[in-house]
């Protein structure tokens, strides 16, 4: 299924398009209510004060966020820097695209990639239109046969999927990489939260390569997937059956 109506376009001349200097969140929307609205708009404003990103067009990014055409489906929101001060300053023009509906994913099979990870890369910890690093771990990863890219770094630290944070089971519970050159994904934060709240096992540390090998149990979450466990990692098969705990905690999570 693929993203359909549109509010507004962004425009060839804007630096959104041009340099990616764009900043935008994707919702998940059930029953016509966008669950942890507040979560993204939070994310999206203090991506745009550290970015230098005007207030006003974060405003109205913020309210088009509540507002989705539909009762359910994916419904993503777009905000281009606007700066006359510069070459193509933008428009601060905010757009929003709707995909119907919720896909059914089937568990996928992951492959790792060293260099994918730069734990020093700060703005990778926005959600900014400037998205090839991930377009290309997914790339080649799907070029061997895998469906999805885990990124790691040249030290062997991990750090996230294409579009997705990542979850290990270990011996002593599950475990996501801390907050280093990786988005903090809305879903990965209210898993932490609830984790705290009711005394699940989950802890957020740095995640090795050698930790993915003997992972009993790998699950991606974002808002579009929720918990999704994998299948495999580098051709090594994963317990599935594990990830229902996970599953169950985002359930619980307000």
């Amino acid at each position: 299924m693929h993203w359909g109506e549109r509010r507004a376009v962004m425009r060839e001349d804007d630096r959104s398009f041009l340099y990616g200097d764009g900043l935008f969140e994707t919702v998940r929307v059930e029953g016509g209510k966008v669950r942890r609205l507040e979560a993204h708009r939070e994310r999206l404003r203090r991506s745009a004060a550290e970015l230098g990103f005007g207030v006003r067009g974060i405003d109205e990014a913020c309210d088009l966020l509540g507002r989705p055409p539909g009762q359910d489906g994916l419904w993503r929101v777009t905000v281009s820097r606007q700066d006359t001060s510069i070459a193509f300053g933008g428009s601060g023009q905010v757009c929003g695209r709707w995909r119907p509906g919720h896909l059914a994913r089937p568990a996928p099979q992951l492959k790792t990639f060293q260099g994918f990870y730069l734990p020093d890369d700060r703005l990778a910890e926005h959600k900014t239109t400037s998205w090839i690093r991930s377009v290309e771990l997914r790339r080649r990863a799907c070029q061997a046969g895998a469906d999805d890219g885990v990124g790691i770094s040249r030290c062997g630290l991990v750090g996230e999927a294409s579009a997705a944070n990542i979850f290990v089971q270990l011996d002593q519970g599950w475990v996501t990489p801390e907050v280093r050159g990786i988005l903090p994904g809305v879903t990965r934060g209210a898993l932490l939260r609830h984790a705290r709240q009711v005394g699940f096992e989950l802890d957020e540390a740095k995640v090795t390569v050698e930790d993915l090998r003997r992972a009993r149990a790998i699950a991606l979450t974002s808002a579009g997937i929720g918990v999704l466990g994998a299948a495999s990692v580098d051709g090594r098969g994963l317990e599935l059956e594990r990830v229902a705990n996970l599953k169950a905690l985002l359930e619980g999570c307000l």
